[in-house]
């Protein structure tokens, strides 16, 4: 399968960012066993979690690159009907319907919420510094959702 400039980029851009969620997270969920606290094993599973939409493009392309071929529609049929699922609109883009966008739904909200909860601790504190955390988190929350949702 021949990719476009576009294409390439998309799915490389996708396995660099797995990459790196997946190194940060595990690093955070590391940090576990140093200082005995369950938030950072929580925390840094959660970080591997929320980029999980960005499992398929990097594994579409890791396979194109190896194969020639993405991820066949076979595969997302033996766990539910791919049809069901969306459509596919490129070797790395499926357009979610259904089930899947309700629980995406559930996830964002989920999302927005802990963030902005969290960011708001973070703006309690007397340290400056880390008040300024909780605008910089706020934001960030808040940038990811909006993103997201203009790409859907």
């Amino acid at each position: 399968m021949e990719l476009t400039i576009i294409e390439f980029l998309s799915g490389l851009f996708s396995l660099i960012l797995i990459i790196l969620s997946l190194y940060i997270g595990l690093y955070i969920a590391s940090r576990y066993r140093k200082f005995n606290n369950r938030n950072l094993l929580f925390i840094g599973f959660a970080w591997c979690g929320v980029f999980n939409g960005w499992y398929p493009p990097a594994i579409s392309f890791v396979l194109i690159l190896l194969t020639g071929q993405p991820l066949h529609p076979q595969l997302y049929y033996l766990i539910f009907d791919y049809n069901a699922i969306g459509e596919f609109k490129g070797p790395f883009d499926v357009e979610y319907k259904g089930i899947v966008s309700i629980w995406t739904l559930f996830v964002m909200i989920t999302l927005l919420i802990t963030g902005l909860l969290l960011s708001r601790e973070s703006l309690r504190s007397e340290d400056p510094e880390n008040k300024l955390r909780g605008y910089f988190l706020a934001y960030a929350f808040i940038v990811y959702i909006i993103k997201y949702k203009k790409n859907k």
